[in-house]
């Protein structure tokens, strides 16, 4: 039997035309905005916002918005709609 390929491996990433430099952006980008949530988390007195509303759920979406459209040309659908 053939092994499979580990996801996300090399190899796997080549056999299904993965950009690499995309996947490598966007992992940067999903890092940047799980430290911002980690953060958030010990910032002196808790944090911000109460009950299912936190401020840096806005926040994160924010910057996955605008870091995910610029580096693809596509929409982007957050959980909750920004109203202008």
């Amino acid at each position: 039997m053939r092994e499979r390929p580990v996801p996300l491996s090399p190899g796997a990433l080549a056999c299904q035309g993965v950009d690499r430099v995309l996947l490598e952006a966007v992992i940067a980008l999903v890092l940047e905005a799980g430290h911002l949530i980690a953060a958030e988390l010990v910032r002196p007195g808790g944090p911000r916002g109460a009950g299912d509303k936190a401020e840096i759920d806005v926040e994160v979406e924010v910057i996955l918005r605008q870091g995910l459209t610029k580096l693809l040309a596509c929409d982007f659908v957050g959980e909750k709609p920004v109203c202008s």
